[in-house]
């Protein structure tokens, strides 16, 4: 009898590492803007930090990830506060990576473990770097000193699964009946999408039927889970993404008021300062005025 073999296709393949770093940013730490033609992720492991990517700019929150395709330029930026980052760089051409089309992604507890397994493999001694505002760190892996066996495979494998799982996470869950412990799980991922989604699209108008699109979830069920997870409304987190987000453009000082309320499509510049207002309880003036007042203290 002749037995059929299946060729196993392998959509990731990484064959280089560039960098696998731990860094502990100071509270006014910023990194010299770079790019160069690998891919490189930083997971947020405490705090949070502004990472600008070309002409946008993402707040990353403690959980996150955000993803830096080649030759994108791009430079980071503590967000007054200290934070801890792992930073990964590495070479991949497979066509696969197309299908990561987000740029922030809030992890799951088993994706995080997927990290912390490619930085446990990549460093036996000390891997933790204090950078404060006048240092800019770079490095390579320079092979891993006192590796197990099958070390660099490892590594290899747990970032690739790390990838698959990434993609495989995009087909949102449905509505259905589950235990207590799985719905509560899939409530948890559904939330999370919904706020990946809200990020991609922190530049558009979205109403609540878009999101009830994207989720395929109806209103009122979705309203209903999202604020017992997040304690808000739809579309009130997005306002308060929005507003966090027209905040960072006003301490880059790269646009004025009624730039930014086009960028972030705003409907009119007093819309924009109506919504600001409500939520941090002055005026985008007052608050770029008390940026700078800050400053020149």
């Amino acid at each position: 009898m002749v037995s059929t073999q299946l060729k196993l296709k392998e959509e990731f393949e990484i064959r280089n590492i560039i960098s696998v770093n731990y860094l502990e940013l100071a509270r006014v730490f910023s990194l010299k803007g770079e790019m160069h033609d690998f891919w490189e992720f930083y997971y947020v492991d405490k705090g949070e930090i502004r990472v600008g990517i070309d002409d946008e700019i993402y707040n990353v929150l403690q959980g996150e990830m955000i993803l830096c395709r080649p030759n994108e330029f791009h430079n980071i930026l503590a967000n007054d506060s200290s934070s801890n980052i792992i930073m990964i760089a590495f070479e991949c051409k497979s066509k696969a990576m197309d299908y990561l089309d987000k740029k922030v992604y809030c992890l799951k507890k088993n994706e995080v473990n997927l990290i912390a397994e490619i930085f446990r493999s990549s460093f036996r001694g000390s891997a933790t770097f204090f950078l404060s505002s006048n240092q800019i760190y770079s490095s390579g892996l320079d092979g891993i000193a006192d590796p197990f066996f099958g070390c660099e495979q490892y590594i290899k494998i747990n970032l690739e699964l790390l990838l698959l799982t990434l993609v495989n996470r995009k087909n949102i869950y449905s509505e259905t009946e589950l235990s207590s412990p799985s719905k509560e799980r899939n409530e948890d991922s559904i939330v999370e999408r919904i706020i990946e989604y809200m990020h991609d699209n922190i530049r558009l108008n979205l109403v609540l039927e878009d999101i009830c699109k994207f989720s395929n979830l109806g209103k009122t069920y979705l309203e209903s889970i999202f604020k017992r997870k997040t304690g808000l409304g739809v579309i009130e987190y997005f306002k308060r993404l929005k507003i966090s987000q027209a905040k960072l453009l006003i301490r880059n000082e790269n646009y004025n008021l009624s730039e930014i309320s086009d960028l972030l499509d705003f409907s009119s510049i007093s819309c924009f300062t109506r919504y600001f207002k409500q939520i941090e309880q002055m005026t985008p003036s007052e608050y770029a005025k008390s940026i700078k007042a800050r400053i020149n203290c």
